[in-house]
Parts: C-alpha cells; sequence; structure tokens
C-alpha cells in the first residue's frame, strides 16, 4: 500500500512539473493580446532633453541599420511630436532539429520620446519562412502572431520563439545601451 502510494505521488508530481514546465515555456517571447509585443517605458538617469534623446536614438538607428538604395529602415521621423518608427531586421532563425527557418525577420519599433524618458514598442514580426524537403524548398511570408493561433506550441516553435527573444533583447539592449551615453557638447 505505501508504494502504491509513493507511486501515485511521484507521478502526480511529474504531472504537475510537467505542466508548469509546459505553461512556462508557452510564450517565451512577450505577448500582448495575442501578438508578439515588447513595450517599456525607460527613465533617463541625469537631465538629457527630448531633442538629445531623439538625436541620439538617430544615430542608434544609423550606427545598427544603415540605408541602402533599396531599404530605408526609418519610416517616419517627427522630432516636434519627439516619435521615430523603424523597420528593425533581425536576420534569419534556423531550427536546430528542424528543415525549416525564418529569414530577414523583421518587426517594427516605435520610439517616443520625452524629457528624461523614452518608450519603445516592438510589433508586427514578420518573416519569410523557408522549408526544405526532399530537395524541393518552399517559401512563404510568416507573421510571428500565427504561433499564437496553434492548439500548442512544439520544441522547434519554442526554439524559434525562444531564439527570437532573445534577438529581440538584444535590439533593446543596444538601445538603452546608446541612450546612456552622455551627450558631448564641447570635443
Amino acid at each position: 500500500m505505501k508504494n502504491i502510494l509513493l507511486i501515485l505521488t511521484s507521478l502526480l508530481s511529474i504531472i504537475i512539473n510537467t505542466s508548469l514546465l509546459s505553461g512556462q515555456q508557452i510564450q517565451p517571447v512577450s505577448t500582448k493580446n495575442g501578438t508578439v509585443y515588447y513595450e517599456d517605458v525607460v527613465s533617463t538617469s541625469g537631465n538629457i532633453s527630448k531633442q538629445d534623446l531623439f538625436s541620439k536614438t538617430k544615430q542608434w538607428v544609423a550606427s545598427n541599420y544603415p540605408s541602402t538604395l533599396t531599404y530605408s529602415p526609418v519610416q517616419l521621423e517627427d522630432e516636434r511630436n519627439g516619435i521615430i518608427i523603424v523597420n528593425i531586421n533581425l536576420g534569419k532563425i534556423q531550427c536546430s532539429k528542424c528543415n525549416y527557418s525564418y529569414d530577414n525577420i523583421t518587426c517594427s519599433a516605435k520610439l517616443q520620446f520625452k524629457d528624461n524618458k523614452y518608450k519603445y514598442t516592438l510589433t508586427h514580426f514578420k518573416a519569410m519562412f523557408n522549408i526544405t524537403s526532399e530537395g524541393s524548398r518552399y517559401t512563404s511570408e510568416s507573421d510571428f502572431d500565427d504561433f499564437f493561433k496553434k492548439e500548442k506550441l512544439y520544441k522547434g516553435d519554442l526554439e524559434i520563439l525562444t531564439e527570437l527573444d532573445n534577438k529581440v533583447k538584444k535590439v533593446i539592449d543596444s538601445l538603452i545601451q546608446a541612450l546612456k551615453e552622455p551627450v558631448v557638447e564641447n570635443f
């Protein structure tokens, strides 16, 4: 009887732990209303004007997302209202144990500025989905929000979303670091 009780307790513990792990892994990215969504308001240390934050962000964009003849990352630049909207390219994510990848991953970053603080909002995550099977390649546009329309996320999905989260956090960290840099008036 004690052995049966011990086995049942062990099984119940495994089931509960597995459910908790699954629940924690369901959304490895930040979401809002079923869409991939990153947003935060960051207060600056020191007295930094809206214009200085705006200017430093333009420099950050130019350094990290250069324009070409066919690509301009800046979609909107409104200095008076303190808003910049940038199309961010996050590169490619290859599923390590799968036959598919997400190429040319992009998102929209809305950056808003006030004296001594700024807000970033990253939304509209899209990519080119590529799958290779038996020598053939299939490509289509993909919206990362489609992941959340599924009944369940699979290991490959979790790997892709976790890597997406890592890439987005690097972008956010880069922005925060750039806006922490002091404004040099005299050089």
